[in-house]
Parts: C-alpha cells; structure tokens; sequence
C-alpha cells in the first residue's frame, strides 16, 4: 500500500505517522509516551507495532523519533529508528513503557546538512509502502530539478517468501542510503544468529548484494530490475559471506545507465519510478548534526533504485 504526498521538512514526521496508520494499513501505534522530545534517552515516542508475520508470528516492533525538524538553526535531517523484541506501555499515560531488547538506535540521514536550502518550510516528496512485514520510505526534496537527493530506508522483514529464520531467531532489518553508525555498506540486522548459527544476538550489521545488469535498457527496450540480497556469515553453508537472509522487498536496483533521476519505467504494465541515491551518498565520516559518525549506503553497490508507484 502507498502513500505519497508533499509537505514542508517540519511536517514530515507527521505525514510519516499518519501513512503508516492509513486505512489499509495493519500498523498500529501503541506507546504510552508519544512525544517526541527529540532527544535520544527521554520520551519513548512513536512505537509502531506490525501484525503477527512469518512462520514463528513474530512481531516488528519500531520506535521512531528525531531531532526538532520545525528548528530554523538546526539541521533537522534525521531521522532516528531502534527495533526491539517487544514492548509493553504503561498503564500511565506520558510514563514510559518496557521495550525488551531495544536495540542500538539507528540515525538515518535523510537530506543534505544545508540550513539555509533545507529548512523546516522546504517542502519534500514522500513515498511510504506499508505491508505487513515492513515499511519502505522514500524522501526527496519538491523541486522541478533532476536533482532532488533522494533517500531510502526499509524497516521490517524481508520479502516475507523469501526470509530466513532460524530456531531461534528471527531477521529484521534498518536499511537506508544513509545509515549512520554502520560499519559498512551493510544494513542493521535485528535478532541475528550467534557465531555457532543458534541462539539470538543484537546489533549486528548484514551485508547485501545485487546483481546489476551492464545494458539497461535491453535491445528490446526493456528495463530489467534486479532484486537486492541479505546475506550474512555463518549459517552452516561453508561459504563466507554468502549465507541468505532473504530479499529487500518493493526495492529494486539498477545501472546508472540510459536513466536519470525521475524517471518513469514500465515494466509488465506497472509504472515503477527511479532514485538516483548517488545524488547523496556519503559513505564516509561527516560531522552533520550528530557527531561525527560514518554513514553509509546499506545497499551496496547499487546507486539507482526504482519502486511501483
């Protein structure tokens, strides 16, 4: 299910909300604090909690909050993302709940660091895709230009057909263009298996492959679209650094060739729509409104990606 709209950066997290609880949407909010105090250790904010999914009927439970986007002399470009194995919220409304294995939080840069260019009144373009399993978020700046920055960021499980789970674990995932925090070009991995491929360990990291087509469009005027991988070590296959978690789901990559950014591609009758990310790639280490952190690109080397819209 999508949901795409404008609005200024200092609405953002508002139309954020409201997508992911649309009519449609199996989300739901549960927390007992929701402001949003925008710091990392006050209020619990906004706690989204999925259905029940997968063969084991787990849950995805989101924390989501960030810095004061309506500030004029701060940056306000990200956002802040944690998942946990659970939450329970008090039964005092504006006290705290219980999250259960919270994990690291997640700082996803979502724009460039550019007060004056990107302030609270800058208007943005969202695409937010809700299913069961997971959240897909789009964000670029409202410009007639080709060059809009856009961002990307996938929270939840992977394709639900194609996930990995384990006897005693489960995989969720942060992924962004941006992800701060990352050691690499890996995507944040919830609930991952211990070295041994049993128990539940947190705040690991996965790395992702995609293998892109050299000609795009085909001679026959096709544009092919290629699935991105979850992979990760240690899962008794005997080959490092290949062991399968699954596949991003609604997120497709593909050659920055013959296509810019904005471009709209038919495939099988469905119009699919492209983000140049290398519009706003850091990977690198940046002093942008949170220290000094390295961000990088969770989708290893994949610089254009494309969506159903």
């Amino acid at each position: 299910m999508l949901v795409k709209g404008t609005c200024a950066k200092k609405d953002l997290m508002t139309e954020i909300y409201k997508a992911i609880l649309s009519p449609g949407s199996n989300w739901t909010e549960i927390s007992s604090n929701k402001t949003n105090d925008y710091i990392l250790n006050g209020n619990d904010g906004w706690v989204f909690k999925s259905p029940k999914i997968g063969y084991k009927k787990e849950n995805v439970f989101m924390r989501l909050k960030s810095p004061d986007l309506s500030d004029p002399k701060i940056s306000g470009n990200h956002l802040y993302i944690w998942l946990s194995d659970n939450y329970i919220p008090s039964n005092t409304e504006g006290e705290n709940g219980t999250f259960t294995q919270m994990g690291i939080v997640n700082k996803v840069l979502f724009t460039p660091s550019n007060i004056q260019n990107h302030n609270p009144d800058t208007l943005y373009d969202y695409y937010i895709d809700i299913l069961d399993y997971r959240i897909l978020i789009i964000i670029e700046l409202h410009t007639v230009s080709m060059i809009t920055y856009p961002n990307c960021i996938y929270i939840g499980y992977p394709d639900i057909n194609t996930n990995l789970e384990g006897k005693e674990y489960t995989n969720q995932f942060i992924a962004a263009s941006n992800l701060g925090g990352a050691p690499g070009k890996m995507a944040y991995w919830h609930k991952a298996p211990g070295a041994t491929g049993t128990g539940s360990q947190y705040n690991k990291f996965s790395n992702t492959f995609c293998q892109l087509n050299s000609v795009n469009p085909t001679p026959m005027g096709i544009y092919l679209l290629n699935p991105i991988y979850l992979m990760a070590d240690n899962l008794n296959n005997n080959v490092p650094n290949t062991g399968f978690l699954g596949i991003f789901d609604g997120i497709y990559g593909l050659p920055n060739t013959n296509i810019v950014n904005g471009d709209i591609v038919k495939i099988n009758g469905d119009d699919y729509k492209v983000f140049n990310l290398s519009q706003y790639l850091l990977n690198t280490a940046s002093n942008i409104g949170e220290g000094n952190i390295y961000y990088y690109n969770s989708l290893s080397n994949v610089s254009c990606i494309a969506i159903k819209i």
